[in-house]
């Protein structure tokens, strides 16, 4: 087990990004707290455009076995 809290290892989302004008696909990870903060900031890295945030998948797994005894 860790001793200290700097040793853990905290996963961030990744969060997904496309430029309105050129549609260009940018992935940022940030924490759901400062999300807010990054959107009002963020500009497209090739034309300058304004991105919006395209929702990822959800996935889900299934485990399940039908008439298998």
């Amino acid at each position: 087990m860790w001793k200290t809290l700097s040793e853990r290892t905290f996963l961030v989302p990744t969060y997904v990004f496309t430029c309105i004008k050129c549609e260009k696909v940018q992935e940022v990870n940030a924490s759901y707290e400062k999300l807010a903060e990054i959107e009002e900031n963020l500009k497209c890295d090739r034309c300058g455009g304004n991105v919006k945030r395209k929702l990822a998948p959800f996935v889900t797994h299934f485990n399940y076995t039908r008439g298998n005894k």
